[in-house]
């Protein structure tokens, strides 16, 4: 009944619910605590109740001393108004949030600065030295980056009020400065709640503007030096009408029950500002739909009954999610998840791509060849001209896994709720003002949803006959990813060494994950049949592999601290390693020590490690094989970030040597 029960969701699914439903979510204002992500939740609830399904609305409280397993809350903000005015001869309204709420840095504080005109200082690089030599107090600060880092050098050492922002995220290929020339790119503060920490706001520029003011900046620099009689700088008057307090946050639940406790979980964020509708309206409106079509078919008895029910919750992103795990008492019953982030965009102007991100290979889940095996299906769009094939119309893929989302929180092994993504990358407007409801195309979010509820649905209803075509695209996949890797090494001329490391683990997490059907309650022997045959199917690669390589099964060399065994002492990923610092101050040496050690790794090298390095300290598994297994996994060896790491979070009390 596999191929008959897809077939049943994906005729039921309608492009035209899926289109209202971003429509009406992506009117909201819907930065995570405030008013308006508290509109849009229950916005969401009314249409899900509408449909008949059982849902509510959670609250948690939205306060600087609150935690929610590794997740530190935040006050709630709301803005009524806002704008930033360039005087002079060149008199323009550069920003005004009625018109356009991304042209704030979301979450800034109030200020009024209507009759007392501002400085605008270009500043061209966050270096100490430079700021040091510029006359920042009492200014404004116009930059061209993410504004989180001149909080603490511009605004906090050297006493500037507030920031200008230009920065617009590239994206190679895809996106550049000048192609968004009149878009706003979304930017927020992320408060921490500190006693020094300084309440300030900002605003943020198109590049067309942000040219235009960066021209005028250094014209009025050039004609000052001149004639020194002459302003240095231009002006600006300012005024930002928000707030910031204890107030709360909303997860919105909805639920098909099944015939046990176990459950399927499916995730998506309701939260990003108006419009943000690829990001991630798509995903609640995906959420809502199938949950609307399977509850359908499931009343007109055209599917199955549910053996594990279906569990939907409409989050702020990652805050959300924490905040709800850590209200459930018994993460065992949750079996499996899904999450949808950005599933409808259309990508100038043609289809996708839609992206199924894998789990981890630690998770060692059968979850990522059930998706592969739905997405085959789900692809059969259109009828080909060989008769009995078809053609899909939407871009898709399976990729490895990586993080950025809610799937993250569960795939975490205190959680073992194996999670794969339903996205889109690249999205060519994502994070933008530019992400608005003409960004989305109804065929590509129907498409993502007809892959959201059959994934759901057949985990749900799982039973031998699903298992064993799940195994069987297993049983592919192991030798597809075998491949690939033999493939890339001849590519790029890697260690015979490192191939079979790739090689070994791979084939054994595999294995390993033939014994994921016991989660679903069923016979063991079936994993251990499997187990058996995918080692039998491994072994010629291996054993062609170290002939053709007899130094291929050289280990590597690792300093006797990697036999060190670690236990983590916490539930979850780590949200922020800068909010153990308000837990206590004399965190704050500590983790500058380790970010001084290691300030030249880049952003995502750093958040691979960190996401991954808590999966091995079990106290069972050693730093050694923590090493090999993030290298097979993200390609980056860096043995003393993972030391220092390990070290950090021990320093932390976050866990302890075993």
């Amino acid at each position: 009944m596999f191929y008959e029960n897809v077939t049943f969701i994906k005729n039921n699914v309608s492009q035209k619910r899926l289109y209202q439903g971003v429509k009406e979510i992506s009117s909201y204002h819907r930065i995570q605590a405030s008013t308006g992500f508290r509109k849009a939740a229950h916005h969401a609830l009314e249409m899900l109740q509408n449909r008949g399904i059982e849902s509510r609305i959670l609250e948690f409280d939205a306060r600087a001393d609150q935690w929610y397993l590794e997740q530190k809350m935040f006050q709630e903000w709301d803005c009524k108004e806002a704008y930033l005015d360039l005087l002079g001869e060149h008199i323009k309204r550069l920003c005004d949030f009625s018109e356009e709420k991304c042209s704030i840095i979301q979450k800034s504080y109030p200020c009024d600065y209507r009759q007392q005109p501002l400085d605008v200082v270009l500043v061209e690089k966050n270096d100490d030295e430079y700021l040091a030599s510029l006359d920042l107090k009492g200014k404004i600060i116009f930059i061209h980056e993410m504004p989180a880092p001149y909080v603490e050098s511009a605004i906090k050492k050297y006493g500037a009020v507030g920031i200008i922002t230009d920065f617009m995220r590239e994206l190679e290929g895809v996106r550049h400065r000048y192609e968004a020339f009149d878009t706003f790119n979304y930017t927020s503060f992320w408060w921490n709640h500190q006693e020094d920490e300084p309440h300030t706001f900002g605003f943020v520029l198109s590049p067309r503007l942000g040219d235009e003011l960066r021209a005028l900046c250094l014209k009025m620099k050039e004609e000052h030096h001149l004639d020194p009689s002459k302003p240095l700088y231009p002006q600006v008057t300012c005024y930002i009408d928000s707030s910031l307090y204890d107030g709360k946050v909303e997860v919105v639940e909805a639920f098909l029950p099944g015939e046990s406790n176990d459950e399927i979980l499916m995730t998506a964020h309701l939260c990003h500002p108006n419009t943000s509708a690829n990001d991630n309206a798509s995903g609640v409106s995906g959420g809502i739909e199938a949950m609307t079509v399977l509850k359908k078919l499931l009343d007109e008895k055209k599917l199955s009954p549910l053996k594990r029910g279906i569990r939907l919750i409409l989050v702020p992103e990652f805050t959300g999610t924490h905040c709800y795990l850590s209200t459930i008492h018994d993460y065992s019953k949750i079996k499996a998840g899904i999450n949808l982030d950005m599933i409808g965009g259309r990508q100038n102007g043609s289809y996708g791509p839609i992206t199924i991100t894998r789990t981890p290979y630690a998770n060692h889940s059968l979850v990522n060849a059930l998706s592969d095996l739905i997405l085959e299906e789900v692809k059969k769009q259109v009828p080909d001209l060989a008769e009995g094939e078809y053609t899909s119309l939407v871009n898709s893929r399976i990729a490895s896994y990586s993080g950025g989302s809610d799937h993250t929180i569960l795939c975490d092994p205190t959680i073992d709720a194996p999670c794969v993504m339903v996205g889109q990358w690249p999205d060519k407007y994502y994070h933008t003002s530019s992400d608005t409801l003409e960004c989305i195309d109804p065929l590509v979010l129907a498409f993502s949803t007809s892959f959201a509820a059959s994934y759901v649905y057949t985990l749900a209803t799982l039973n031998e006959a699903d298992a064993a075509l799940t195994l069987h695209r297993h049983e592919v996949m192991m030798m597809d990813d075998l491949s690939k890797i033999l493939n890339q090494a001849y590519v790029n001329h890697e260690k015979a060494s490192d191939t079979y490391l790739k090689l070994t683990y791979i084939a054994e997490s595999y294995q390993k994950s033939s014994f994921d059907v016991c989660r679903f309650n069923l016979n063991k022997e079936i994993a251990l049949k499997e187990e058996t045959y995918l080692s039998q199917l491994a072994k010629p690669v291996l054993e062609r592999f170290v002939c053709e390589h007899p130094d291929a099964i050289k280990t590597r060399p690792y300093d006797k601290q990697f036999n060190r065994k670690v236990q983590r002492l916490f539930i979850g990923p780590i949200r922020d390693l800068e909010d153990y610092i308000a837990k206590d101050k004399k965190y704050e040496p500590i983790l500058k020590t380790f970010k001084d050690a290691h300030k030249d790794i880049s952003f995502m090298s750093a958040h691979n490690l960190e996401s991954l390095i808590p999966y091995f300290m079990d106290g069972k598994t050693s730093l050694k094989t923590a090493s090999d297994a993030i290298y097979v996994q993200t390609g980056i060896r860096n043995d003393p970030y993972i030391l220092d790491f390990v070290s950090l979070l021990i320093d932390l009390d976050l866990a302890k040597e075993v």
